[in-house]
């Protein structure tokens, strides 16, 4: 009787307070890998170099690879800005994409209150959220997909507002959403056109016709920050080189659209059979919407969102394995809406989110290239100075920010020409075994000839543990 009393008080603590349970059970899990358990990810400095000098007092521009993280700004600026309150340090970078989590989290709340899913299958569908590999990988590294998927659920939530209150500074924040979505990674550009048209024919249905450019107008003022920094700012002379890079290739749209598959495919065969799992769930509750229109027409609408988005993206753009975290959203959502019915499998279910979870930070402590424990310790000491100039894995530079540093992947005729990063002109070459030197033609060569330089006192070379 004791034991049913307790069980009942705490279920009562937990609808009463669900906002603040859900936050501090987040901030418990994520905050686990703030430290140094988990390896530095490549993109982790590409994307924290250009925050570090702003942190500086210059503009977000990457002064290592050359480019990347400087022209969709929105996730090096607020993790600048938090470098100059809590100063530089990958935890401080990490945290930066812990912060956007929890924001992702309060937004999928509101979300969820606004379709009236029940706390229990709203806390069903955040541990899921929490348990995706993909999604908990996002959210403990430093990548801005951290903070450009708050803006698509913000966009999202904007959006459903509008819908029910027909209120027009709703259509306006979906915009904005939409917007600062697009100036923080470019792939968001298919969720605002998937939003844009489901917004348009709320507008035609409504007969508030004009009500459209209130949505266009944020989107469109985005674009004109984008190119204006772009073009003028960082006075980028590779502006058309970007645009190619995230559109259709030259080898015309079937060709496009057999590699994206093929890309697809891969997503969906990875080693991990945890991330495999992951992905087959939410490919099947995504999916699942499609049947059950007459029983739950917002499920049926959030399955056409996502699947929207990966059509569009599989037949216009490059390389859509990342648009994955965007298309899922809708997942999460369709998981909420499904186990607010089947309310006699709650417990169950949510027994298997927490085990998700568990294994989603076991990802975090099974890596065995984790090199960067033994650095910090080693370089504090000083053993590389700082203005070096230094030849190194990119994933290194945040123990040397201070050098003139060319990672191994650096761009040609960016920072960084050809002829200067030669043994002869560079001070400290710094080597690791089991850290990719570079599939280019010209980087491999280039590590080779390092380390079959005459005067070895260049290299400082280390050891995995």
């Amino acid at each position: 009787m004791a034991k049913i009393k307790f069980y009942n008080k705490t279920q009562e603590i937990i609808n009463n307070n669900l906002l603040l349970t859900i936050t501090v059970i987040y901030l418990i899990i994520y905050s686990i890998n703030l430290g140094n358990q988990r390896p530095i990810f490549v993109d982790e400095a590409w994307y924290s170099n250009p925050a570090y000098n702003f942190y500086l007092g210059g503009w977000i521009q990457n002064t290592n690879v050359g480019s990347g993280g400087d022209s969709n700004f929105i996730f090096p600026l607020i993790q600048g800005i938090l470098f100059k309150i809590l100063g530089f340090s990958l935890s401080v970078a990490r945290f930066t994409s812990v912060l956007g989590g929890m924001f992702s989290t309060y937004l999928f709340y509101r979300i969820f209150k606004s379709l009236k899913i029940e706390n229990m299958a709203i806390l069903i569908a955040l541990f899921t959220f929490w348990g995706i590999i993909l999604y908990h990988a996002t959210f403990t590294m430093s990548r801005p997909e951290s903070w450009s998927i708050p803006f698509v659920l913000f966009s999202l939530l904007s959006t459903l507002l509008y819908f029910f209150k027909k209120k027009t500074k709703f259509i306006i924040l979906a915009g904005v959403g939409s917007g600062l979505a697009f100036l923080t990674h470019p792939d968001t550009i298919t969720f605002i056109f998937v939003n844009g048209v489901m917004l348009l024919l709320v507008t035609i249905y409504q007969k508030r016709y004009f009500n459209i450019l209130w949505f266009v107008m944020p989107v469109f003022l985005a674009g004109a920050v984008f190119i204006l920094n772009y073009q003028y700012i960082l006075d980028s002379p590779y502006f058309l080189n970007t645009i190619e890079s995230r559109s259709i290739n030259n080898s015309g749209v079937i060709n496009n659209i057999v590699n994206n598959l093929i890309e697809n495919i891969k997503f969906y065969t990875l080693p991990s059979k945890t991330k495999f799992f992951n992905s087959l769930l939410l490919t099947i509750f995504l999916l699942s919407g499609l049947f059950f229109k007459r029983k739950n027409n917002y499920l049926f609408i959030s399955s056409l969102y996502g699947i929207a988005i990966w059509f569009i993206s599989i037949i216009l753009f490059a390389k859509t394995a990342y648009l994955f975290q965007y298309v899922f959203i809708f997942s999460i959502i369709n998981i909420a809406i499904i186990a607010n019915y089947l309310k006699k499998y709650q417990t169950v279910c949510f027994g298997f989110t927490i085990l998700m979870v568990f294994a989603a930070i076991g990802t975090n402590y099974t890596r065995i290239d984790n090199i960067h424990s033994t650095l910090a310790e080693d370089w504090s000491k000083g053993i590389i100075p700082d203005n070096s100039k230094v030849f190194g894995p990119l994933e290194l530079w945040y123990f040397v920010p201070d050098t003139r540093y060319a990672p191994y992947n650096f761009r040609l005729d960016r920072n960084w020409k050809e002829h200067e990063v030669t043994p002869n002109n560079m001070e400290y070459f710094i080597y690791c075994k089991n850290i990719d030197m570079g599939h280019n033609h010209i980087r491999r060569p280039l590590v080779e000839k390092f380390l079959t330089y005459e005067n070895k006192s260049l290299i400082y070379e280390l050891e995995s543990v």
